[in-house]
């Protein structure tokens, strides 16, 4: 049954976030509080820190659902840098870090998320992670992946595909890491659960995030880590119609 395979065990997400501050003493706090709220609610957060707001700009954040942004930073103010970063990555969830509240009218033209009053970083965090994990669910911007012993919630946008073996499991692989995550149940579970938000059955044994497709092509279908997986001979035509209506819709 799909509701067994995807029962909740032990739930655990995992966020990606980046945090900008030009103070190192208040980026320590802000790591140390982040991880101590993973701890309590049994999440994961991948961190990524930056003092100079300028080094945050040359990197690739298409894997962050979230940022950290001080506003008073000397070099490029955090106004200024989210209005860049808005433009990139409109789905980026942006947090303010401020020392003075009047600061907070000017976020919204930039949509931010939420503003965190730095001496008060400790009581209004866990809120702020809360209201944040909410958003990215309803979004449907996060998946389950049900493990032996847990259900991880994880951003779509991170799984690459999906394999299914005759063990009755289904490989996970993401932008992570080179080893797959094992996950419980059957790979028409996944199918019937994730065909709706742009994954697409290649053949009995793949499952793919269609925003990873670069292409298909001569039954192939090539995915953005230079993966290439064998698509159905038989439903060719119909795979290659999903994917480039899918495709139409997001250009």
């Amino acid at each position: 049954m799909l509701e067994e395979t995807f029962r909740r065990v032990v739930y655990s997400r995992i966020m990606n976030i980046a945090i900008c501050d030009d103070s190192r003493f208040f980026i320590k706090t802000l790591e140390r509080e982040l991880n101590h709220y993973a701890a309590l609610r049994d999440t994961s957060v991948n961190l990524r820190v930056f003092s100079n707001p300028n080094r945050l700009l040359v990197e690739n954040l298409s894997d962050t659902q979230v940022a950290f942004l001080d506003i008073e930073m000397p070099q490029l103010n955090g106004l200024e840098l989210a209005s860049q970063l808005r433009q990139r990555y409109p789905e980026l969830l942006i947090v303010f870090l401020t020392s003075f509240i009047a600061y907070a009218p000017a976020g919204y033209r930039v949509n931010a998320f939420r503003y965190i009053l730095k001496k008060e970083l400790e009581q209004e965090l866990p809120q702020v992670m809360d209201d944040i994990a909410a958003k990215l669910q309803a979004d449907g911007s996060m998946i389950d992946l049900p493990t032996r012993d847990r259900t991880l919630e994880i951003a779509k946008k991170d799984v690459l595909y999906f394999e299914g073996t005759p063990q009755r499991s289904v490989l996970a692989y993401t932008r992570m890491g080179d080893s797959p995550i094992v996950c419980r149940g059957k790979l028409a579970d996944f199918d019937l659960a994730y065909s709706s938000c742009g994954f697409l059955r290649l053949q009995k044994s793949y499952l793919a995030n269609m925003d990873h497709i670069l292409k298909i092509r001569n039954y192939i279908a090539v995915i953005s880590n230079g993966t290439e997986l064998k698509v159905s001979e038989r439903r060719y035509a119909e795979v290659c119609k999903t994917f480039l209506m899918w495709r139409s819709r997001i250009l």
